[in-house]
């Protein structure tokens, strides 16, 4: 038998969480919450062009990335 391939929502998942740790602030995406400011919004990295680009949905992360990591 071959190895069990991983679902798309369990990969998907996994690439965000790992994403949202690697960012150095507080507000990497439009639904986190800082500390000293409540909901993150329109200040989050994800919303602002430039700069770094967190995985914060699903259809940020290409399929590629994806496929490679079931």
């Amino acid at each position: 038998m071959g190895a069990t391939r991983r679902s798309r929502d369990a990969v998907v998942r996994e690439i965000i969480a790992e994403s949202l740790a690697a960012y150095p602030g507080p507000c990497p995406c439009p639904y986190s919450v800082s500390p000293r400011s409540g909901r993150c919004g329109g200040r989050s990295a994800w919303s602002k062009p430039g700069g770094a680009e967190p995985f914060c949905f699903p259809d940020d992360i290409p399929k590629t990335m994806i496929e490679a990591r079931r």
